[in-house]
């Protein structure tokens, strides 16, 4: 007497990068006996089955060298994992069915990109990376071909003129929308976070970073990420994770003011022969002509940097 599995049909399927797959058994006795639960787990035959991809007749290496990893280069990867089996009564005792089910082991792409994906959430060493491009509204002056600082201006910019179209109505700003893109990164890791870590985070908050950082293929300039803060939660035994806030602007985050005359109102100018000009005689000379901010300067209301890296060394 011996128990006999005999593989009737498999699946897989495939969606938002994950694989998902079945094998299905008939499972018989040889000699056409009651079989029992206990005898069907007990079987040698089931623990090849359930055995790995390079046991030969098992559920794993009957998908194949690309999706169960015994093959060479990029088949070597295994895609699928085995996830654990059910079994149904089908005659009475006399057969049953076995259903071998698998998830997804890593990813489709190449492990070397994406390596971190493929942990489970709230263990160790799992790494996210989310994404929201939106816009944020900022009172604006000038849009088109402005002057943006550069060097150690962009932290602390002068008084010059930044140039380009005024949009403004005598001074008072419109409100325009400006190109964000807002970072979500989490980190799972082994224990709790120690102080060294939390005085980096709080000591860097509200900081741009000092140099470029890449995040999930994203060039960020040096002083273009602002870093917002980081929650911090227990996710398991051992396990927290540390969720940063950063946020992406091209503009450096820099806004736009109006210079202001003694008398604390804004200095006004007029369009005159295609320039923008605060000349008092020109603007007396045309009451009628539309007034704007007459000078637009930058203010950082981010003047501090710091060097993310040791915040961020995760991320892939």
């Amino acid at each position: 007497m011996a128990v006999v599995f005999s593989l009737q049909n498999q699946n897989v399927s495939y969606d938002r990068d994950q694989f998902t797959g079945s094998a299905v058994y008939s499972v018989r006795d040889d000699a056409g006996a009651l079989l029992t639960t206990q005898a069907i787990i007990s079987s040698a035959a089931l623990t090849t089955v359930l055995g790995s991809a390079s046991t030969s007749g098992s559920a794993l290496n009957s998908f194949g060298t690309y999706l169960n990893g015994t093959g060479t280069g990029t088949s070597s990867f295994s895609k699928l994992n085995y996830s654990g089996y059910t079994l149904a009564n089908t005659d009475g005792g006399m057969a049953w069915t076995l259903t071998v089910n698998f998830g997804s082991a890593q990813s489709s792409y190449v492990p070397s990109a994406v390596a971190r994906d493929i942990t489970p959430e709230n263990q160790p060493g799992f790494t996210a990376v989310e994404m929201d491009i939106g816009a944020a509204i900022v009172p604006t002056f000038r849009v088109n071909n402005y002057t943006l600082p550069s060097g150690g201006s962009i932290n602390t910019p002068g008084e010059s003129d930044i140039g380009g179209t005024p949009v403004d109505q005598a001074g008072e700003p419109i409100d325009a929308f400006v190109s964000t893109i807002r970072f979500t990164l989490r980190n799972v890791m082994n224990g709790r976070p120690t102080s060294s870590l939390l005085s980096a985070i709080a000591s860097q908050t509200n900081t741009r970073n000092s140099s470029g950082v890449t995040i999930a293929g994203f060039s960020c300039g040096a002083g273009t990420l602002l870093f917002t803060g980081a929650q911090i939660s227990r996710v398991g035994p051992n396990a927290y994770e540390i969720t940063y806030s950063m946020a992406y602007d091209r503009d450096f985050h820099l806004r736009q003011i109006a210079k202001v005359d003694s008398s604390k109102q804004v200095v006004l100018g007029i369009i005159s022969s295609g320039s923008l000009t605060t000349t008092a005689a020109t603007l007396d000379a045309n009451p009628d002509s539309p007034r704007y901010a007459g000078v637009v300067m930058w203010r950082q209301p981010f003047p501090g940097t710091s060097d993310f890296s040791g915040l961020v060394s995760w991320l892939p």
